[in-house]
Formats: C-alpha cells, structure tokens, sequence
C-alpha cells in the first residue's frame, strides 16, 4: 500500500534551503528563493530543477499574501497569471515558471505580496510501494514594488494581553516589507539569551507578535538579532 506525506516548506530563504538540502527528500531545487517585480514590470520567473531519479509532476498556485492581526492570510490570485500552471520535470531537467500580471503590475501606496506554490503531486501509473514517499509543497514569495520607493519602517514594544501574558510585538509602519531571519532575547545586563523567533516576515502597516517567556516578563529587555533593514538591537522596559 502506497504511503504518500505532504512535507510544506512554508517561507521562503529557510524553506527552499531545506529542498537543496534534502534531495531524497524530492530532490527539488528552485532559483531564485524569493521573486522581486519591480514597479511596471509586466513578468518575473524562477526556475525549479529535479535531482531526483524518476520523472515529477508539479502544479502552480499563485495567492496573494495578507496579514490580519498578526496571521498570515490567503486567497485566490486569478490577477496573477501562471505559466506553466502544470507540467512534468524529467531527471536532471529544469522548468522555468513564469508569473504575470493581466494588463501589467497593480500599482499603490505600498508594496504587495504573494506567494507561489509549487505542489508535487503524485504520479497515477506509478506501481503501489510500501515506501515512505514525500510530496514537496514550496512556497516562494513574490514583492510587487509600487512606483514609488518604500521602506520598512520597524518600531518595537511590549504589550500585556488580556491574559496577562506580555508579548513583543513589531509593527512596520512603512511601506515594505519587513524580514527578520532571527531574534533573541536577553535581560538588560544579561550575557545569556534565549531565541525567541526565526525567519519571519512583517508586511507593510502590519504587526507581529511572540510571547514573551515569563522570566522576562518583568524586567528590562534587550532584544538582539538580524533583519532585512539592518541588525535589531533593541531595549524595552516592561509594560
């Protein structure tokens, strides 16, 4: 009896390094691990490649990308045009995707976001196996630039909730998006320090948020890490 998982690489940098890294895993890779349209541009594409030893079946999805307070939201992209939206990659081979806008790039105040995921669906002719096989699902982002030049603007505080609970929340209150590849946090004062949040991403005018572990809910903060607009080096005092 044919056993199939779904393996979902969500993200972008951090998900596509584990496909390069895993090829029994499905052997994928895809170039480039995340899609930059500039304003005007009418088309972007990547490229998937198969390191694996049989034939592969992948389907494109495109989706444009929200954020609701603090949760990543999903729908339907039908402005976004894929092409191929469905083929089959042999051995050693590659397909280049490209994706398009109808009638050309939307444009606005901010940037806008998407993603494109490519499925790997299972192959019907292939014989019943015992084996344990995965099927890669990829997301990739895709940042639509608008006409004029925007930044992310970080602004970090702390916040009790209704639980009493304190989290660090990190708005971005400009009009790029906001990546943090990692964040630490430490007691002001303090040489030892504990991770608090990987790859993350903020996107204009909206927040994130992680608990704070509670043996720092009541003292100073400094919180450390990296960032796409620059090292984080932050101190905040309890709320």
């Amino acid at each position: 009896m044919r056993i199939l998982m779904s393996l979902i690489l969500f993200g972008a940098a951090i998900s596509c390094a584990q496909v390069r890294a895993q090829p029994s895993a499905g052997g994928f890779t895809v170039s480039p691990i995340r899609l930059e349209m500039q304003a005007g541009a009418r088309a972007i594409s990547l490229q998937l490649g198969n390191g694996a030893d049989r034939t592969k079946t992948v389907q494109v999805e495109a989706v444009r990308w929200t954020q609701v307070d603090g949760q990543d939201r999903y729908e339907s992209a039908p402005e976004l045009v894929i092409n191929p939206p469905l083929f089959r990659v042999a051995p050693g081979a590659h397909q280049v995707v490209r994706a398009g806008f109808r009638g050309g790039a939307p444009d606005g105040a901010v940037e806008r976001a998407y993603r494109l995921y490519l499925q790997e669906l299972p192959d019907g002719d292939e014989p019943p196996t015992s084996q344990l096989r995965l099927l890669l699902r990829i997301g990739v982002p895709l940042f639509v630039a608008p006409h004029a030049p925007v930044k992310a603007v970080p602004r970090w505080t702390l916040a009790r909730g209704a639980d009493g609970a304190v989290n660090v929340q990190l708005h971005n209150d400009g009009g790029r998006r906001l990546r943090i590849d990692a964040l630490d946090v430490a007691a002001a004062g303090s040489t030892g320090s504990q991770t608090l949040a990987g790859l993350n991403y903020v996107l204009p005018g909206q927040v994130r948020r992680w608990a704070l572990p509670a043996q720092f809910s009541a003292t100073p903060l400094q919180l450390s890490g990296n960032s796409d607009a620059g090292p984080v080096d932050v101190a905040l005092a309890p709320p």
